[in-house]
């Protein structure tokens, strides 16, 4: 339990204004310790078990583990971020991931293209595809991912890889720009889920999806990550069972489409929000970010992550069951 103090320097971190940073690692672990302590020491068990068979298990799931945590939770808690850290090395990375780590990466698992059509938009992008998807979005990727962990007869390895899928993906999905693209007259082929629109921000311009991957911040160090599950799990205003609808929205097909609609209502303002294309971010006046806009998205963020992690919990409880 965080002491008074400790909750103020907290508190003032968060206040600072956030580095551009990858619903990131902070997000993610966020989301994975409100679930481990959701789950029954049954339950526990049960992932720790699955995951010791991990790939990574020693190389990233257990690594740098903090003072006073236990293997089994710092595991579920890195379990969580894995399938973000298996992408190809970038510059400036630390450890340069060869094929035996990156085989692990899709990324197409990581969202689904909701569209969100605006006036200018070509007719494509008003119409459902009639044709299948070339690889797993995020809503598939769950429903594979989570099968696997409730086979048994699933190799120890397969079992704990998806595992690490199932925890990040749950998250993914409730991060409103993972599940929604925005297609107009300057976005006729979608904006990739505000990737593609610069805003500027205290911290310089930035691309529209980047504030709300990081809105919870940018340390993901176990206190921190405590702090933020205790924190949001103690809100009334975040309670998941006092969220419209979550008694019957137990997909994730229902869950990406909750993250739609709060992508249009608040991460584009029906699509009032003034940006410029990233493309253009250097040669034009970037507009800011509106006043209460960065509030309001964290608001939002916060009830997310509470009912990703809920959510999360109980879909491994299903999973475990014997």
């Amino acid at each position: 339990m965080l002491n008074r103090l400790s909750r103020y320097v907290f508190l003032t971190i968060l206040c600072l204004p956030a580095a551009a940073f990858a619903w990131n690692d902070v997000g993610h672990m966020t989301i994975a310790e409100i679930a481990w302590q959701k789950l029954s020491p049954e339950d526990r068990a049960a992932v720790s078990a699955i995951l010791k068979a991990h790939p990574s298990y020693t190389t990233y799931l257990t690594a740098d583990l903090p003072t006073g945590v236990s293997a089994d939770e710092w595991a579920f808690l890195r379990a969580s971020t894995w399938p973000d850290w298996v992408r190809s090395s970038r510059p400036g990375d630390k450890q340069f991931k060869d094929a035996t780590i990156t085989r692990y990466h899709h990324g197409p698992w990581h969202y689904i293209n909701l569209q969100f059509a605006l006036e200018g938009a070509p007719p494509a992008a008003t119409q459902p595809s009639t044709q299948p998807a070339k690889d797993f979005d995020v809503v598939s990727a769950i429903d594979a991912n989570r099968a696997d962990v409730k086979s048994v007869t699933k190799p120890a390895l397969d079992r704990a890889i998806a595992l690490s899928w199932v925890e990040h993906l749950v998250g993914d999905v409730h991060q409103p720009l993972h599940a929604t693209t925005l297609y107009s007259k300057q976005y006729p082929e979608g904006d990739k889920g505000g990737n593609d629109q610069a805003i500027l921000t205290a911290s310089g311009v930035m691309n529209l999806h980047s504030i709300w991957d990081e809105m919870l911040g940018t340390m993901p160090n176990y206190r921190m990550v405590e702090f933020l599950a205790d924190d949001i799990s103690a809100d009334p205003r975040c309670d998941p069972t006092k969220q419209r609808d979550y008694a019957t929205h137990t997909t994730p097909l229902t869950w990406a489409s909750e993250s739609h609609d709060d992508a249009v209502a608040f991460a584009y303002l029906e699509g009032r929000l003034k940006t410029v294309p990233m493309k253009e971010s250097k040669s034009s006046d970037v507009p800011n970010v509106p006043p209460m806009y960065l509030e309001n998205a964290r608001d939002v963020a916060r009830v997310r992550v509470a009912l990703a992690g809920a959510r999360l919990a109980q879909l491994l409880h299903a999973a475990l069951a014997k």
